[in-house]
């Protein structure tokens, strides 16, 4: 085995792991970089990993398109008619007396030219005219506005009729309409689905990397798109390692009765996550606890598949053997090795240069054993990784911004509804149901038990991981009520949340070493003002300090009423650098708040406030609703934003805009270098 190899890279007996264990934020951002800076050397090259196909729509629900597609032509591209009735020019309706007569001169039918009745031709002497449409027909020209059918009385000859209008005119009864006017009011143009009224030529269908849904679908059919260019689906294998692992193979060969013996479940696990996320899902089998067979099975998988999953095998027994068979056998790099989360804490990632012949970078993500960390992880770092390929990248783009900009999860704030006992050595992401609150207004979360690694039962029907802190000499229970972070797994819900990117997700911003930025030896003292908002102070003071650079919390007041708001503006904005002003209010309360706050304002700066309403919503889109007032009082930045966007507007003016506007409201000079 493999302590008997002298080329071992690794000791598994030794007491010091020989990864450091760092935080789940700083992995993924590690994976991101590594995949972006590899799709961007593969655009150096012109032989990007994510290549084109061109599909039919039956098979373009769900892909990312590799193009934007523009509409060809307008919607609706002539004029037509919304309802069954007669169209009639509107100033012949302004012209006409209650009960004058219409000519009926011909018609026209949706999918059919218009028709004038044979020897119909246009009477100047008798301006009166109509013609009978249908629903979708086009209006025909030199007529501007319908009337509903049941809004008007049609004749045949002197009589009324009850016959089928359309049917009489067909045949070439002439017929007539007359309009009660002190009945129907019509307006101009009334009736009428103008040309390019739904959607104009030239409107964009699809954007570049955009995931294709079922009303995108409809849109590009009905513009006359009946295929499109779509990036193909990344390739991914998976494979399960281990002598216990009992597969269906095993079975039907009759090698499963065996004391010790465990059915395999990860790989099923693994590979319906990861076709859920869209990628097409190659299955790897099983290899065995031998260096042969590791090697073999992923030689296999990494020359047929972008990524290999694997799950077991990389902790620290003497039959873990993933990594030294990727590092010794197939020159593989490991860029972390351990993971401050539970559970999950033996997840490996490496990757290996210059795979074959076409000299690409292949991707290994090692999980472990336990079934609930393996789907956990999967959730973690294959989902994020996936959407980044996906998304694609341009040879304009640096890493980092590559890595800002891709779809981490869905995050929103649930309040606990059992006591929960905190981990003493690592935080924890604890599976939970969902279930809507409506006199909270927000998703309550219970546990589903059991929070074993092993315990499957955990995972069944948890619809969200709630962030758990690691337990301190202060506090090892989150008690019930308490509000925490959560980041939904569940289908049902990704459909509502959108998935936050890199630079605004605030699980990627908790306990992250690599996103620490060199601090300012000063450190800016910060004010914050709640007004009404779901969220305790502690947790808004651990926002905002985990959002912006160095910053010294110098008080938080909780205001209701705007005396005091006045009071705090006035006394509390001299000596601070920056007052924050937090509020969760209705529309028009929003309304009165942010005028008032203008009101006291000395200096308006409009420009710092859309960046930062720009932030708040691209966070939630609710947030674009209501206003964002930035100005100065006293030498002292106040800045007032709705708490649902905080996190995307004080993430959109962090670091040195934040610490120039402060510079300029105190006259400071600013070293620009």
């Amino acid at each position: 085995m493999m302590s008997n190899n002298s080329n071992s890279s690794t000791s598994k007996n030794s007491t010091n792991h020989p990864h450091p264990m760092i935080p789940v934020p700083d992995a993924m951002r590690i994976a991101l970089r590594e995949v972006a800076s590899s799709l961007l050397r593969e655009i150096d090259h012109d032989e990007p990993k994510t290549f084109t196909e061109t599909v039919s729509l039956e098979h373009a629900l769900h892909r990312s398109s590799a193009e934007i597609i523009q509409a060809p032509i307008s919607i609706p591209v002539v004029d037509t008619s919304i309802m069954d009735g007669f169209c009639i020019r509107y100033a012949d309706y302004l012209s006409a007396q209650s009960g004058d007569e219409f000519k009926v001169i011909g018609y026209s039918v949706a999918g059919d030219a218009s028709m004038r009745n044979e020897g119909e031709a246009h009477d100047a002497s008798n301006s009166f005219e109509a013609m009978y449409v249908t629903t979708g027909a086009v209006l025909p020209a030199g007529f501007d506005s319908v009337i509903p059918i049941e809004k008007v009385t049609f004749k045949e000859g002197s009589r009324e009729s009850n016959n089928d209008v359309l049917e009489s005119i067909r045949n070439g009864h002439a017929g007539c309409i007359s309009i009660d006017k002190g009945k129907v009011a019509l307006a101009e143009k009334q009736w009428v689905r103008k040309a390019g009224s739904d959607l104009k030529a030239g409107a964009v269908l699809l954007h570049e990397g955009q995931t294709i849904c079922s009303a995108q679908i409809a849109l590009l059919a009905q513009t006359g798109i009946f295929s499109v260019l779509v990036r193909r689906k990344t390739i991914v294998g998976v494979l399960s390692t281990g002598d216990e692992l009992i597969g269906e193979r095993n079975i039907q060969s009759g090698t499963w009765n065996k004391v010790g013996k465990i059915y395999d479940a990860n790989r099923p696990a693994i590979m319906s996550l990861v076709q859920n996320f869209g990628a097409l899902v190659v299955d790897l089998g099983q290899a065995s606890d031998t260096i042969e067979s590791l090697e073999e099975k992923l030689s296999v998988g990494l020359s047929s598949c972008d990524i290999v999953v694997t799950s077991g095998g990389v902790s620290m027994g003497e039959l873990d053997l993933i990594e030294n068979v990727l590092v010794q056998k197939l020159h593989a790099t490991v860029k972390f090795g351990r993971i401050h989360m539970k559970p999950g804490k033996p997840t490996t990632f490496l990757t290996i240069e210059n795979f074959g012949s076409k000299n690409l970078t292949k991707f290994v993500l090692s999980l472990p054993g336990n079934p609930v960390s393996a789907m956990v992880c999967s959730h973690l770092f294959i989902y994020p990784i996936l959407n980044l390929i996906n998304r694609g990248v341009k040879r304009h783009e640096t890493v980092n911004e590559i890595v800002d900009g891709t779809p981490v999860h869905p995050e929103i704030d649930v309040v606990l509804n059992d006591d929960l006992k905190l981990d003493r050595e690592r935080p924890e992401y604890h599976r939970v149901k969902l279930k809507w609150d409506v006199g909270r207004s927000i998703f309550v979360a219970t546990s589903t038990g059991m929070q074993r690694s092993s315990c499957l039962m955990s995972m069944n029907g948890a619809t969200a991981l709630v962030c758990l802190p690691r337990a301190t000499d202060d506090k090892n229970i989150c008690k019930a009520g308490e509000k925490h972070l959560a980041l939904l797994i569940s289908n049902s819900f990704k459909d509502i949340v959108e998935p936050q990117i890199v630079k605004h997700s605030r699980h990627m911003l908790r306990h992250s070493i690599l996103t620490k930025r060199k601090k300012i030896k000063v450190p800016l003292k910060i004010g914050l003002v709640l007004r009404k908002t779901v969220g305790s102070p502690e947790e808004h003071i651990e926002r905002v300090q985990s959002i912006l650079d160095t910053v010294e919390i110098v008080f938080v007041d909780s205001v209701l009423h705007q005396e005091r708001l006045s009071q705090i503006l006035l006394e509390k904005t001299k000596g601070i650098d920056v007052l924050i002003i937090i509020s969760n209010e209705g529309f028009r309360d929003s309304n009165k708040l942010a005028a008032f706050i203008d009101s006291c304002l000395h200096k308006r700066s409009d420009a710092l406030a859309l960046q930062m309403r720009q932030g708040a919503a691209s966070e939630c889109g609710l947030a674009a609703l209501f206003e964002v007032i930035v100005g100065t009082i006293n030498q002292t930045l106040v800045c007032s934003v709705p708490e649902e966007g905080l996190v995307g507007a004080l993430g959109k003016i962090r670091g040195r805009v934040m610490f120039h506007a402060v510079m300029i409201t105190q006259g400071k000079p600013y070293p620009h270098k």
